[in-house]
């Protein structure tokens, strides 16, 4: 397992079996895995929790635009659904959420890395999304890191 510690008191801990693991303050926040499969029409995927019961479902939409990501709990309710925006010069993602909540994911114009601007939470994303490796931060300080490998 390795972790870190920020000056904000958030500690990320990436346990051996791949999930992360969050605490914010003292207090540990859920950890999830995303199991994928490599060959699949569309993308549709499982989100399990760290017992290894799965918590949600992502289904995408096969050969549709705009490209639209719908994630479900296990009971078929729509919990979010993140929708990217067909004609904008540089990528950007709205995500909805069920409570009718908003925020909009829009990509930055860098050179050497990808970063992305998360509007209406005032965060930060950098890397590579696509990879599943990248970071998220909120004032600067890493609140989150997700990766496929472990660092």
């Amino acid at each position: 397992m390795t972790s870190s510690l920020n000056e904000g008191g958030t500690a990320v801990f990436r346990p051996s079996f791949g999930g992360l693991v969050l605490f914010l303050g003292g207090n540990p926040m859920k950890t999830f895995q995303v199991k994928r499969k490599f060959l699949s029409l569309g993308d549709r995927f499982t989100i399990f929790d760290d017992l290894g019961l799965p918590s949600y479902q992502v289904e995408g939409s096969f050969l549709k635009i705009p490209k639209i990501f719908t994630i479900s709990d296990m009971q078929g309710q729509e919990v979010s659904r993140i929708e990217k925006k067909p004609i904008c010069f540089l990528p950007q993602f709205e995500v909805i959420l069920a409570d009718g909540t908003s925020f909009t994911i829009k990509k930055v114009l860098t050179f050497l890395k990808s970063r992305y601007h998360v509007q209406g939470l005032d965060m930060t994303v950098k890397g590579n999304i696509w990879d599943w490796d990248f970071s998220l931060e909120k004032s600067g300080q890493e609140i989150a890191n997700i990766s496929q490998n472990l660092r």
